[in-house]
C-alpha cells in the first residue's frame, strides 16, 4: 500500500445559474485562473427564475446549490444570477461553510463614468423590483438618473433560441425588446442579468455606438481571484505538476490527481430528453456534457 499525498485545493471552482447565462462569467475566470478546475450547473429544471416569488426562488436555489456541493465538492462557488444572487446569497452563506460569490448588476462601474446622464438598467422583474437593485443604485449612482429596465423575454430567447436564430434573426428580435430604452436617451445599459452577457454584441449593435453596455463580468471574475487567493485556495499548479511528475511511475497513490486531469464539467437538472442547445452550449465553452447533475 502506497503512501497517500493530498494535493492542496484540486477541489473544483463551480458555477451556479437558472441557465446557460453564467457560462461567459466561467470562461472568462478561467482565463485568469487556467489552472483551476471548473463545473458548471445550469437549473434548467426550474428555468426561468426571473418571474417566480422570491420564497419559492430561495427554496429553489439552495436545493440547486445542495445537489452541486454534494456531487462535486467545491472550494467556491459562483452564483453566477443576478436574480438569484439578489434573493438567496445571503442564506446561502449562512447555510454552507464555503466562500461564495455572487452576481449583482453593475451599478457602481457604470455610475462611476455617468457624469450626471442617465443610465437604464436592464434585468429581470425580480432584479427590477428587489430592494437591492434599489439599494445599489443608492449608494453608488446618487449622481446618476438611473432607469429600471425589466426585459425578462431576452431570457427564453439565450436559452432555447441561441442556436436556432441566426445573428440578423437575434438583433430583430431585440430591436422589439429594447426599442424603449433607445428611447430613453441613456448614456449607458447596464447588463443586469447574465444572459444578456451571451448577446452583449447584438445589444450594442441594437442600441447603438452612442450608448455603453456595461457588464460584471471582470469584476466577477476578479473577485473568485480575490477570494480565492484570501482564503489560501488557489491552486499551486506547477508544484503540483512537479509532485506528480517525480511520483508518476512509483506506485504512490496521490489523492486528488484523478482532479488535475478531469475535465471542466457541464450538469443540468430535469430530466431526460435534454435539449440540443444544451450540450453545444457545454461544447461552445470547452465543458464535458455530464446531462443530469446524479448524487
Amino acid at each position: 500500500m502506497g503512501l497517500s499525498f493530498e494535493l492542496h485545493n484540486t477541489r473544483p471552482i463551480a458555477f451556479f445559474d437558472s441557465g446557460v447565462g453564467g457560462l461567459p462569467y466561467l470562461m472568462i475566470t478561467r482565463r485568469k485562473a487556467p489552472g483551476e478546475r471548473y463545473v458548471y450547473l445550469a437549473d434548467r429544471a426550474n428555468f426561468p427564475y426571473g418571474e417566480k416569488d422570491t420564497e419559492t426562488l430561495k427554496k429553489i436555489v439552495y436545493e440547486g446549490v445542495s445537489k452541486l456541493v454534494e456531487r462535486e465538492n467545491p472550494k467556491l462557488v459562483v452564483i453566477a444570477c443576478n436574480t438569484a444572487s439578489v434573493v438567496a446569497l445571503s442564506e446561502l452563506r449562512d447555510k454552507f461553510n464555503l466562500p461564495f460569490v455572487g452576481v449583482v448588476p453593475a451599478v457602481k462601474p457604470a455610475a462611476s463614468r455617468c457624469d450626471g446622464e442617465k443610465i437604464a438598467v436592464l434585468a429581470t422583474k425580480r432584479t427590477v423590483e428587489d430592494e437591492y437593485l434599489g439599494n445599489l443604485i443608492e449608494t453608488y449612482a446618487k449622481g446618476c438618473e438611473v432607469v429600471k429596465y425589466p426585459a425578462s423575454g431576452i431570457v427564453e430567447l439565450v436559452e432555447k433560441y441561441y442556436f436556432s436564430l441566426t445573428i440578423d434573426e437575434r438583433i430583430a428580435q431585440l430591436q422589439r425588446a429594447l426599442e424603449g430604452v433607445r428611447d430613453l436617451g441613456v448614456k449607458s445599459v447596464v447588463l443586469g442579468c447574465t444572459h444578456f452577457v451571451l448577446i452583449r454584441e447584438e445589444i450594442k449593435e441594437v442600441l447603438g455606438s452612442g450608448i455603453e453596455v456595461v457588464d460584471s463580468t471582470e469584476g466577477v471574475s476578479n473577485q473568485v481571484i480575490r477570494v480565492l487567493e484570501s482564503e489560501g485556495l488557489k491552486r499551486e499548479i506547477d508544484r503540483e505538476r512537479e509532485l506528480i511528475d517525480k511520483l508518476a511511475g512509483t506506485g504512490v497513490y496521490i489523492e486528488g490527481m484523478k482532479n488535475t486531469i478531469s475535465e471542466d464539467a457541464f450538469y443540468l437538472t430535469g430530466d431526460p430528453p435534454f435539449e440540443d442547445s444544451y450540450l453545444r452550449f457545454a461544447k461552445k465553452y470547452g465543458l464535458q456534457f455530464m446531462g443530469k447533475i446524479d448524487l
